[in-house]
């Protein structure tokens, strides 16, 4: 059974919160202290914080003619879009490997 790897969560952050791991990857996830913690290691804010950062830096250099809500909720279905298929290329890695070691 593929477990995920360092680059996995890396791959996933900011998308995807530590708790969230476990929900959508089950026991091939490390527990959230875990991923908590390789994230500390690699100097990264928590999750929530950067997500929140990226919306408020994005905004900064937005088209002043839209709206601001308007603007958020665009960046907020773009991460969405985002966390959508990374989920799914950690997927499509976790079953070709699972296929190749049967």
């Amino acid at each position: 059974m593929y477990k995920l790897q360092e680059q996995d969560y890396l791959y996933l952050y900011p998308l995807l919160l530590p708790s969230e791991f476990k929900l959508e990857y089950g026991e091939r996830s490390n527990s959230e202290r875990a991923i908590q913690m390789l994230y500390k290691r690699k100097g990264l804010i928590p999750t929530i914080d950067a997500i929140k950062r990226i919306v408020a830096k994005s905004y900064a250099i937005s088209d002043m003619n839209v709206a601001e809500y308007i603007w958020r909720g665009t960046v907020y279905d773009y991460i969405a879009r985002q966390r959508i298929e990374r989920k799914q290329t950690v997927w499509n890695r976790i079953r070709i490997y699972e296929e190749l070691y049967k």
